[in-house]
């Protein structure tokens, strides 16, 4: 799997930030990265000569691909993955720090399971750095990789066992403030009590950013005429997952 981290960053590459633009021009080139991505994972999951990965991965799903998708491996003691294989790619062409995420559950199903019946969940992150961020439900906190560029290897580099409140806030769906009034009293208290604005557009980047300075806020809230874009199963359960090991607190809002 950290094989894939390396990969992944150079479907970034290809994309020019003067691309001619136009009312299609810019869906079309995120679809093609995030496709790539996806398919670099499947090809990990279901390729690897020899590698336990492939007898254990039984099912897999990504924003993209929906649909459960059968790995081959076996179903006693297997497991299942959901990924959002390249999470940001509308903020590819600021040359902001996007990521891969993803979860994993025991067995063979990825309906009518909840983000507390993972058993890992990481993150890459796509930045000045190339890190690798994982948890395991049976080992305690959550861990920071850094992939060392000129010997191919990845250190681990942080440990997280504790999250602050502190004074970032990362707001998405701001515009929700509009006619949900309890989110507007929420950025409203933020801005009262001088917190810092740090949202990125990308979820991985923010998230990312509180557990490595073990302090901080993200919110997404949703309101009557703005929706949820985030995807619990593919997004929202193992970022929540990294955040618990780390020591933090996650909540869908009910």
């Amino acid at each position: 799997m950290l094989g894939l981290l390396h990969r992944i960053p150079l479907t970034r590459h290809s994309h020019h930030s003067k691309a001619p633009v136009s009312s299609q021009s810019i869906s079309p080139s995120c679809s093609s990265r995030s496709l790539k991505s996806t398919s670099l994972f499947g090809e990990t999951l279901r390729f690897v000569p020899g590698s336990s990965l492939k007898a254990l991965s039984k099912y897999a799903c990504s924003e993209e691909v929906p649909e459960l998708q059968d790995m081959g491996g076996q179903i006693e003691g297997g497991f299942s993955f959901a990924f959002d294989p390249l999470d940001g790619p509308s903020i590819v062409d600021t040359n902001f720090s996007v990521g891969t995420i993803f979860g994993v559950w025991p067995g063979d199903k990825l309906t009518g399971v909840t983000g507390r019946d993972q058993v890992a969940a990481a993150m890459g992150v796509y930045g000045p750095r190339t890190t690798y961020v994982l948890a395991l439900k049976d080992y305690p906190g959550t861990h920071e990789f850094l992939l060392l560029l000129d010997e191919g290897k990845w250190q681990h580099v942080k440990e997280t066992t504790e999250i602050g409140e502190g004074k970032l806030f990362s707001p998405g769906n701001l515009r929700a403030t509009f006619d949900n009034v309890d989110y507007d009293k929420l950025i409203n208290y933020y801005v009262k009590e001088k917190y810092t604005l740090t949202y990125t557009g990308g979820m991985v980047p923010d998230v990312n950013q509180i557990i490595v300075k073990e302090k901080g806020v993200f919110t997404n809230v949703i309101s009557p005429s703005s929706k949820a874009k985030l995807r619990l199963l593919f997004e929202v359960a193992p970022l929540g997952f990294l955040v618990e090991k780390a020591g933090g607190y996650s909540s869908d809002g009910y």
